[in-house]
């Protein structure tokens, strides 16, 4: 492993962790009112290491050292302060809402489907018995 490698890899961790720590926007006023977006940060990163392992008592061998990183970032909520009051705004993500109902609505469908069946077959042995 180098050491360029090795710090290009710290450097970019520490510009991952520099971004993750942050969770609220700079602040906007107008008009005597603020407003504060709050947002929920994400890092994770992944490090891998190549190479032969040495035999014992032998110099190391050359080992490259890769790592692969993101960052994301979501809204959460706004904070509004005026003169009189202080408000926490959440932010809904309706996408999220959606995707959850559509997936609730297709289970429901299935469960549907499953019990109509185990009807149908119950009869048709019930009919098959009764003859």
């Amino acid at each position: 492993m180098t050491d360029e490698s090795l710090q290009r890899l710290l450097d970019r961790l520490a510009e991952m962790r520099r971004v993750g720590a942050d969770c609220f926007g700079k602040p906007v006023a107008r008009g005597g009112n603020t407003i504060i977006p709050v947002y929920e940060s994400m890092y994770a990163f992944n490090i891998g290491v190549e190479g032969e392992t040495p035999e014992k008592d032998t110099p190391p061998n050359e080992t490259t050292v890769q790592g692969v990183g993101t960052t994301n970032a979501r809204p959460l909520a706004i904070i509004e302060i005026t003169a009189d009051d202080l408000r926490i705004r959440p932010i809904v993500d309706r996408q999220r809402l959606m995707l959850v109902q559509v997936l609730v609505g297709v289970w429901t469908a299935f469960w549907i489907a499953v019990v109509v069946q185990m009807l149908r077959a119950a009869k048709s042995q019930a009919a098959q018995h009764s003859s």
